[in-house]
């Protein structure tokens, strides 16, 4: 991928205009800043609660949080913070590929609980701007630029790259600081960033010098965010929820999840508006897009698209979209799921993965065989407890070049309402234009 198509598709907000949604798909990084210096404060108490609410900066040496987040007051290496040489301020570096701080690396802090890091960053940028800041952490968040709190999500989640956006954060001319927080309580414990665009930033760890330019990300994800969407309850767990039929269940029998991959019931809108739904708290199918492509983001469809508010547990969601392809060709499909999964294309099962994990991203790889023209994806995903995502696209734009995906070509093998007079498709129509 040349660096000008790269960047052309990073900076228009990783998300195709709205003249373009033909492509229903986000283009994400999960590259995040490499270098940070990064401090702790042991014994801070619950993550959500004591950790994120105290300021565990102005405890230990007398400013505040938002006073060090100015870049005028900002640390160096080697300042103190606890006194323990340990916690103190160093300089460190994400791991290979998406760069998120392991802060429980033994070179880093070693495995804790109930525990507060520090991110630090000294960004110069060339001129007045506004830009985007995407997040990750384990377990809750604050932020702060130059000053001023930014964002604050007490949770508790696992880590992993664009799990927060940050809009319109304004950067002045010259040097700013970025001071991250990531409160612990158990288990994991890590911090990730990035920022969007970077063309005309430099990032560095040390408040004497400017650093160097911050890099364009080499690598991109491309995930499909457009689909037709149902939801349902699916009680007994879900290894056992993905190898039961549940359109079959949901709909006393009228439909199977057969009958759906190759669009029975689906494919015309008149149908799936109407579709069957005997389980009453069984709901679509509804048109609509993840917005979020960090952990938990089915579940922020579910309140977006359903108006599910609150943590759904032993629930699935069937996603259907479709795929045109140019020609016939084999591909890796990317998959990532919380928790199991299942992938039909062309009414064929493809990809069947009864696991119990988190996501946060891509883990499973699909090979697919794409025909010319429409491919049917239906994808499952059921979910047991906690979290509840998924993530389906490619990982490599060779794999996507010349595609068309888009769930809104459901509607158009069949336009009209077969009870009216007039029967006729979209190709028809825009032959006609």
């Amino acid at each position: 991928m040349s660096k000008l198509f790269l960047s052309i598709l990073l900076c228009a907000a990783v998300t195709f205009p709205a003249t373009h949604m033909a492509f229903a798909v986000r283009i994400v990084t999960t590259e995040g800043i490499e270098t940070w210096l990064v401090a702790a404060v042991p014994n801070t108490g619950a993550a959500n609660a004591q950790g994120i609410n105290t300021d565990w900066i102005k405890r230990n040496i007398g400013i505040s949080e938002e006073e060090l987040s100015k870049p005028e007051n900002g640390p160096k290496a080697g300042d103190k913070l606890t006194g323990d040489p340990n916690f103190d301020w160093k300089v460190v570096k994400g791991r290979a590929g998406d760069h998120l701080i392991d802060f429980q690396r033994a070179d880093i802090f070693g495995p804790h609980d109930n525990i507060t890091a520090y991110m630090y960053l000294y960004i110069t940028s060339d001129k007045d701007r506004k830009v985007d800041i995407w997040v990750g952490s384990d377990d809750s968040i604050k932020v702060w630029v130059n000053g001023k709190v930014i964002h604050n999500n007490p949770v508790l989640r696992g880590a992993g790259p664009n799990q927060d956006l940050i809009k319109g954060v304004h950067l002045k001319q010259g040097k700013n600081g970025l001071l991250i927080k990531i409160c612990e309580q158990g288990g994991g414990w890590a911090g990730w960033c990035r920022i969007e665009p970077v063309e005309g930033l430099k990032a560095s760890t040390d408040p004497q010098r400017a650093g160097n330019p911050i890099p364009l990300p080499k690598t991109v994800n491309i995930y499909f965010n457009d689909f037709l969407n149902l939801i349902g309850p699916s009680p007994g767990g879900a290894i056992a929820a993905v190898g039961r039929d549940l359109i079959s269940e949901w709909t006393n029998r009228k439909y199977t999840e057969e009958d759906v991959a190759n669009g029975k019931g689906i494919e015309n809108k008149w149908e799936w508006e109407r579709f069957p739904l005997a389980e009453h708290e069984a709901e679509g199918w509804k048109l609509g897009k993840f917005t979020n492509f960090g952990g938990n983001n089915v579940q922020k469809l579910a309140e977006e698209v359903f108006g599910r508010v609150g943590d759904l547990n032993n629930y699935t969601w069937y996603g259907y979209t479709i795929i045109i392809s140019p020609d016939r060709r084999n591909v890796d499909l990317r998959v990532g799921s919380d928790d199991s999964v299942k992938i039909w294309l062309n009414g064929k099962v493809v990809h069947d993965n009864p696991v119990l994990r988190g996501s946060s991203g891509f883990q499973d790889t699909v090979p697919i065989t794409l025909k010319p023209g429409v491919n049917r994806l239906m994808v499952k995903v059921c979910e047991q407890g906690g979290g509840w995502s998924a993530f389906i696209g490619f990982d490599n734009e060779r794999d996507f070049q010349g595609l068309k995906v888009d769930a809104s070509e459901t509607l158009g093998f069949q336009a009209v309402d077969p009870t009216g007079k007039l029967r006729t498709t979209w190709g028809s129509l825009k032959g006609m234009r």
